[in-house]
């Protein structure tokens, strides 16, 4: 049993695990947009060593003084689950880690700290997820980024925003959780907490009572830590990426390269009207993530995510192999990972000290009795949509 300690509770709402499982799969940097979620694949080594760029590629460094150990201890956090959890680093097991996420938050001088038992979100699991997710975001501009959240929930000025969802089932339920945001010191602090063992409390109050030690933990630790490093900026003389999808690839041209039975948009993708910490990344660096999907339906063959001076971030999230493409003089470096078995083939296009990450799912099955589905090879065509989008970036 967790120690209760006194403290506020947030707003009272219900029926939150849907948005818990929708949080935890919509905002990661590539967005999935078959209708069935590809199967994880695993991270494969590096084959090769990265070109060097003209300029030195250097990685944003945290504005804060403090890193994820910082925090809290696995065993600490594992008090208030239902089990055990242990640190997750970007090319862990744990396939709902999110890396491009906390590569997403690096860049804009903040932290992202993860801790599991390795275990995926899925309705169908015999298993629980058991996880901890901690999102700072510091900086000067880190109120004004909450603000626009605040003002997109209910959460009153002045105030943070902690509440648990409390529908047991079974003891424990395994779709309990708690998500608190709030600021400390100068920064935005957000908290998220999977399978709490909302069993053991007769009531949401209680248990967010009883989880409260950790958030305030978490909170103090940010809010006394010292300023480290400058705001990030990228290398000198990265062009700017086009901020309208259409003009990095358009659909038909998407259409054509997968041999679509149905018209492609390629359109901006955002996930509902709630702000988010990483869409501070629009801000800064223009970063469209844009979803290729058919023109009376909300998915489709894939996805594209351009990355304003993402090289850095590409260097630590690399596989594939690197393939030549014929005829391009733009130094620019291609990656094709296509595994037998894995239903989601990505390709890396990096230009410029611009990284530009190109998705393609398997035809749904389901969708292809009504012509929404494609018959090119994933390959063949994620190498014929590369090439049109180099050309468009010159």
């Amino acid at each position: 049993m967790i120690s209760s300690a006194p403290g506020e509770v947030g707003r009272d709402t219900t029926s939150v695990t849907r948005f818990f499982i929708s949080l935890v799969l919509a905002v990661g940097l590539v967005v999935t947009t078959a209708a069935c979620v590809p199967t994880p694949a695993p991270m494969p080594s590096n084959s090769a060593d990265p070109s060097p760029s003209a300029d030195p590629v250097i990685a944003p460094q945290p504005l804060l003084d403090i890193a994820c150990s910082d925090l809290a201890s696995a065993s600490d956090i594992s008090r208030y689950l239902v089990g055990a959890v242990t640190p997750q680093g970007l090319r862990g097991d744990d396939p709902d880690a999110q890396p491009m996420r906390t590569l997403q938050l690096r860049q804009l001088g903040g932290l992202r700290c993860v801790w599991s038992n390795g275990v995926t979100h899925a309705f169908n699991n015999a298993s629980p997820r058991i996880a901890a997710t901690v999102e700072v975001l510091p900086g000067a501009d880190a109120a004004a980024k909450w603000d626009r959240y605040r003002k997109n929930s209910t959460v009153q000025e002045g105030t943070e925003e902690y509440y648990c969802s409390f529908n047991v089932v079974v003891e424990p339920s395994f779709d309990d959780g708690c998500i608190y945001n709030g600021f400390a010191g100068d920064a935005w602090v957000s908290i998220f907490l999977e399978s709490v063992p909302s069993g053991e409390y007769a009531s949401k109050v209680e248990l967010q009572t009883a989880t409260r030690p950790l958030i305030a933990q978490i909170a103090q630790k940010v809010a006394a830590a010292e300023p480290a490093n400058s705001p990030w900026s990228p290398p000198g003389g990265t062009p700017p990426l086009p901020k309208d999808c259409e003009n990095i690839v358009s659909g038909a041209s998407v259409a054509a390269a997968t041999e679509s039975e149905k018209p492609v948009d390629s359109f901006v993708y955002r996930d509902g009207p709630q702000a988010d910490m990483t869409l501070g990344l629009d801000d800064h660096f223009v970063v469209p993530v844009c979803t290729w999907a058919y023109k009376d339906l909300d998915s489709g063959p894939g996805s594209l995510t351009a990355w304003f001076g993402g090289e850095w971030a590409w260097r630590e999230m690399r596989s594939g192999e690197r393939e030549d493409m014929a005829g391009d003089a733009s130094g620019a470096q291609f990656w094709l990972d296509c595994r037998p078995g894995v239903q989601t083939c990505t390709a890396d296009l990096v230009v410029d000290h611009n990284w530009i990450r190109l998705t393609l799912n398997d035809p749904d099955p389901q969708g292809a009795v009504d012509g929404y589905t494609y018959s090119a090879d994933k390959a063949t065509a994620l190498r014929t949509i590369a090439a049109e989008v180099l050309k468009n970036l010159e």
